[in-house]
């Protein structure tokens, strides 16, 4: 069965152009939706959705029509892929039975898994957070190493060489725990 989807917004005022764009591509049924916002419900496509089945053919004149953001389009791509429906676009010439649109459902399933592998880094982040952990590398020497290491700098008791060794830290971290007192101060 091949089936057409028309969605226009407030912006566009008729829906007329992808109605025959939609009608010469060999579409039966036609569903279309008027959307008011990013927000609103689709209730044609929803119900066009649930009545589809396999290796069914979805028409549309372009691909923004399917979503009304990009990571709508992206969950619209994955759910026609899961539902092994054949997706044609008519204004980018993307048919998911050819190597051009299977690669369309390809990155739409990685960007999900991306999606969905950020947002876990993200909640790990303020979790960790949240149980008083900072991130990034923990420090060479404790806070009492770090003022025992600025007196001796003050003092001039012993060589910087020497304290290098003595602290196992390298010049640049010397100089980076030396100038935090500096920015303390100020």
């Amino acid at each position: 069965m091949i089936v057409g989807y028309a969605r226009i917004g407030l912006q566009n005022k008729t829906v007329e152009d992808q109605l025959q764009k939609l009608q010469r591509s060999g579409c039966g049924n036609i569903y279309k939706d008027i959307v008011k916002g990013a927000k609103s419900g689709r209730p044609q496509f929803d119900s066009m959705l649930s009545m589809l089945n396999s290796e069914d053919q979805l028409v549309v004149t372009d691909l923004s029509r399917l979503g009304r953001s990009q990571l709508d389009l992206v969950n619209t791509l994955v759910t026609l892929k899961k539902k092994k429906i054949v997706l044609i676009s008519l204004k980018e010439h993307v048919d998911t039975r050819k190597p051009k649109g299977k690669s369309l459902y390809k990155m739409a399933e990685i960007l999900t898994q991306l999606g969905k592998t950020y947002d876990t880094e993200r909640y790990g982040e303020r979790s960790g957070r949240a149980r008083g952990r900072v991130g990034g590398r923990p420090p060479k020497i404790d806070a009492a190493n770090k003022e025992a290491l600025k007196e001796l700098y003050q003092n001039r008791n012993i060589a910087i060489a020497d304290m290098l060794k003595m602290f196992n830290i390298g010049k640049t971290t010397l100089y980076k725990y030396l100038n935090e007192k500096d920015n303390k101060q100020k």
